[in-house]
């Protein structure tokens, strides 16, 4: 099982593979190499990105004054996509008409908090600092996590479609066999 690939030349970081200090060492490696990665396999249950995949797709087809009234008054007040820490969280910015909107998002926050605590973690004690050196650099436990939610129509036109190109579709083609 490979641990460590490249998605156009981005470090891809597999962390299903039990061995923990492998997977610790490549993200330190690609972090040092590249400054960036890709996170595959991570212990985020696919049911609730599927979820949150569709309460997003609820808010964006809830009427335009409904969503244009959330955001410019939460964009006024700086408050737009805050979904970390709980105390932190302002739900009068959220849509409360989206049944599991709420219980979703707060529980992806806390999947999303988990990683990358796991991650920070990682890379304090490949650069030869206390484990919990990063996180507390960052503001520990008042670290805030921001979440934005886009919505783009399909582009039927492969032509003018950059995520479709020949280049793209080549490289996802060669890279099927480095996926478990």
């Amino acid at each position: 099982m490979e641990t460590i690939s490249a998605l156009d030349d981005i470090p891809v970081i597999d962390l299903s593979n039990p061995n923990e200090d492998l997977v610790a060492r490549a993200v330190v490696k690609a972090s040092e190499e590249w400054g960036i990665f890709h996170v595959v396999n991570h212990w985020i249950p696919p049911e609730l990105i599927g979820q949150l995949k569709e309460v997003g797709t609820e808010f964006f087809q809830l009427p335009e004054s409904e969503k244009k009234a959330l955001a410019s008054e939460a964009k006024r007040l700086q408050e737009h996509g805050r979904i970390w820490p709980p105390s932190r969280v302002n739900h009068r910015f959220w849509p409360n008409n989206i049944q599991d909107y709420r219980e979703v998002n707060e529980e992806y926050a806390k999947e999303i908090n988990n990683l990358s605590e796991k991650i920070l973690g990682w890379l304090s004690e490949g650069f030869g600092l206390r484990r919990e050196a990063l996180k507390e650099d960052i503001g520990g436990e008042t670290v805030e996590y921001l979440m934005k939610v886009v919505f783009y129509w399909p582009c039927q036109d492969q032509d003018v479609n950059p995520i479709k190109s020949s280049k793209r579709q080549r490289n996802a083609e060669e890279r099927k066999d480095l996926r478990p």
